[in-house]
């Protein structure tokens, strides 16, 4: 239906519950207050927690930071998302914490 909406589990952990409810709010997003936006996003790591499950770190690169936390199932040859979470990066929050991590260093 939707090119950009990833394909999830019918019992996913993301709000709004369900693949139809998942596609219905996000196509409403992108053909109103993100039309013409782009989703873009690095992996900041990959770990396999056994043999069909992965837990996958991205950091949003798009005008507003922000991380991406996915809890990916295989199904057959595909990964499917089981749980997402999306959370905005703010600046303060981030000098903070490197500001933090720098002095636990020393």
């Amino acid at each position: 239906m939707l090119g950009h909406v990833v394909t999830v589990t019918p019992t996913q952990d993301v709000l709004p519950k369900g693949r139809a409810e998942n596609a219905k709010l996000h196509g409403a997003l992108f053909r109103g207050v993100l039309k013409g936006s782009k989703l873009s996003a690095e992996i900041e790591s990959l770990e396999f927690l056994s043999n069909g499950v992965a837990l996958v770190h991205t950091a949003g690169n798009g005008r507003k930071k922000s991380y991406q936390t996915y809890l990916l199932v295989k199904s057959g040859s595909d990964w499917l998302v089981r749980s997402f979470q999306n959370t905005r990066r703010q600046p303060f929050s981030a000098w903070i914490t490197h500001w933090m991590q720098s002095r636990a260093r020393t």
